[in-house]
């Protein structure tokens, strides 16, 4: 909220906010961000994450994969963006796509925590536990104070 303040232009790191504003259940405020990136700028990628973020608050999971793709296409390096894309196609019960988009995300970014926890979830969701367990321990080892990670390796 602060950086919105002091630099109301700035489009950088909005889609991690958008993300944190999903989780606690922001949904108004979500949507409020999501019409304010629509109105300044339509050309970036971070505006649709943030959209496909607000239609997946709705549960209106294939829009929020329309938007997510477009993050994509304008921005295909954009690891978060394709992470956001392999959440979405979970929730649409569509493994094989969630795990393509997860894998590209690690493919731009070795590090990203959200491919390898995404991988791993689709893993232990197909019952490959010990493939999952290798995803999850990945995961760990990028973001070792993720609560539901320690869960999932716990079990």
């Amino acid at each position: 909220e602060t950086m919105l303040r002091v630099e109301p232009l700035r489009l950088e790191g909005l889609e991690l906010y958008s993300s944190c504003l999903w989780h606690v259940d922001m949904q108004a405020e979500l949507c409020y961000l999501a019409q304010r990136l629509l109105d300044f700028d339509r050309l970036h990628p971070v505006t649709w994450c943030v959209a496909g973020n607000c239609f997946s608050k709705q549960k209106e999971n294939q829009i929020a994969v329309k938007l997510l793709n477009r993050a994509v296409t304008l921005d295909p390096h954009m690891a978060y963006a394709h992470a956001l894309c392999g959440h979405e196609y979970v929730l649409l019960d569509e493994f094989d796509k969630a795990a393509e988009s997860y894998t590209k995300a690690i493919a731009i970014n070795k590090n990203s925590y959200n491919g390898w926890f995404g991988l791993g979830q689709i893993n232990e969701r197909r019952e490959r536990y010990s493939i999952a367990e290798v995803h999850f321990r990945k995961a760990y080892e990028i973001n070792p104070l993720c609560v539901p990670l320690r869960c999932h390796l716990a079990s």
